[in-house]
């Protein structure tokens, strides 16, 4: 980010100080383009107009603080709020409170997410490929399945997770794969049992 103005400083000090801002140079989630100067987050309903219409002006783009969370080990801003029916978080949190992004070891958040618990099937990241549940030594189990308020979407990841334990699996995971205002389209995954 280049922040060459001694206004723009003194503007962006204040709004961190004064008003818990937040800034980086890029957007991590898709569907964004990055700006020149970058991407600051705030409450912009405690900020004047013209403090606003400056900053942008001066090329930043403005985000909402409640909206969006920046993951500092990569400089990038992520939406952590929905925008539309289909819309899935690029970034999730880990069980650990760490925020888990697509440029994290993949291997690494299907671990984070996987189970052997019963009634514990959690769901991974839509970035985490078939290529990367495969790598790390997962099978697809039976293709897609349907979760919804539509006849006949009455799929269950937990059911599906319960009986994949007690039959084949060591470890169990579901993938949103599909979503939609009233159902979702999801794979479940499972690592199979030694021997």
């Amino acid at each position: 980010m280049n922040i060459t103005s001694k206004r723009t400083k003194i503007i962006l000090k204040a709004l961190a100080d004064k008003h818990f801002a937040e800034w980086c140079s890029h957007y991590g989630e898709p569907g964004y383009n990055d700006s020149d100067a970058g991407v600051i987050l705030c409450n912009w309903n405690n900020i004047s107009k013209e403090v606003a219409n400056y900053l942008e002006k001066a090329g930043f783009e403005l985000e909402w603080s409640d909206e969006w969370v920046i993951d500092y080990d990569h400089d990038k801003a992520y939406r952590t709020s929905p925008d539309s029916y289909g819309w899935r978080p690029t970034a999730v949190y880990s069980y650990d409170g760490d925020l888990l992004t697509p440029e994290d070891d993949a291997g690494d958040v299907i671990d984070e997410f996987a189970t052997e618990q019963f009634n514990q099937v959690k769901s991974i990241p839509h970035w985490v490929t078939d290529d990367d549940l495969e790598t790390a030594g997962f099978v697809k189990h039976n293709g897609e399945f349907e979760s919804g308020h539509h006849p006949g979407q009455t799929d269950n990841p937990q059911t599906i997770g319960n009986e994949l334990l007690k039959t084949i699996a060591r470890r169990v995971v579901a993938r949103v794969d599909d979503n939609g205002q009233f159902d979702c389209r999801f794979s479940m995954w499972y690592e199979p049992n030694a021997g």
